[in-house]
C-alpha cells in the first residue's frame, strides 16, 4: 500500500524572523509569513484528497488559505507539529538566540531518550510521530496528500526514509542533527513524498510553489 503526500513547511514564523516568543505551539506568523500563505494558497496547482495541518497556530494559519479554497476537502489534525525538545515553560519570553546554548547541550547530549523537562518530548518520542504519521498515510493509501507542518518535521520524514527501520533512524540523532543542519527547508516550500506498492521511496527536494 502506497501513498504520495506533499509536506509544507509553513510560512515566516515570529520565530523565525528572530523575535520574541512565549510559547511553541502559540507562535504566530509575521506579516510576511501570512502574505506567504495567500500567496501560496492561492498559487497551489491541485486540489488535495486531503490536507492534514499541524495542531501549532503556524502551520493552520498556513493552512488557513489553501482550506478556504478548497472547503470540501477532508480537513484533518495530525500530530506533525514541530520538534519541542526544551522545556517551553523554561523559555517564556526568548528568542531563537537566547536558547542557543540549550539547544547546543540538548544535541551535544545525544541522548534518543531524554527529555528537557514538562511539556518536552525526546528524539525517540519524535520520531514516533514521524512513524504514526507514514503508517497514517500508508495506511489509507493516501494520493496527493498535503500535510501543512514543520521543518524539523519534515527533515524527520526525510530520515526515516533513508533509514530503514524505526529503530536505527533513532538510534542516529548525532548523525540526523548534523544533516538536519546542512541545508534549510524554506518556509511554503514543499517536499514530495512516495511510496510505491513495490516499497520503494520517492523523495523531491523542497521546491517553491510560489
Amino acid at each position: 500500500m502506497g501513498f504520495d503526500a506533499f509536506f509544507i513547511r509553513h510560512a515566516e514564523s515570529a520565530g523565525n524572523a528572530g523575535l520574541v516568543t512565549q510559547d511553541p505551539g502559540s507562535i504566530p506568523l509575521t506579516e510576511l509569513g501570512l502574505q506567504q500563505a495567500e500567496e501560496f494558497g492561492r498559487a497551489f496547482p491541485f486540489k488535495p484528497s486531503v490536507i492534514a495541518v499541524s495542531p501549532f497556530l503556524r502551520a493552520q494559519q498556513t493552512a488557513a488559505p489553501l482550506l478556504r479554497r478548497f472547503p470540501r476537502v477532508e480537513i484533518v489534525t495530525l500530530p506533525i507539529q514541530e520538534f519541542t525538545y526544551l522545556a517551553p515553560a523554561q523559555w517564556r519570553g526568548t528568542t531563537n538566540e537566547d536558547r542557543r546554548h540549550a539547544v547546543e547541550a540538548f544535541w551535544s547530549r545525544g541522548h534518543s531518550d531524554h527529555r528537557d523537562g514538562e511539556g518536552a518530548e525526546s528524539f525517540a518520542d519524535f520520531m514516533e510521530r514521524v512513524e504514526f504519521t507514514l503508517r497514517w498515510l500508508q495506511k489509507r493509501q493516501a494520493q496527493q496528500a498535503v500535510l501543512v507542518c514543520h521543518e524539523f518535521f519534515i527533515r524527520a520524514v526525510l530520515w526515516r526514509c533513508f533509514c530503514p527501520s524505526l529503530e536505527q533512524a533513532i538510534g542516529s540523532m548525532p548523525a540526523f542533527r548534523a544533516w538536519q543542519q546542512s541545508a534549510k527547508i524554506p518556509n511554503v516550500s514543499t517536499t514530495r513524498v512516495t511510496l510505491g506498492s513495490d516499497g520503494r521511496v520517492g523523495v523531491t527536494l523542497p521546491f517553491g510553489l510560489t
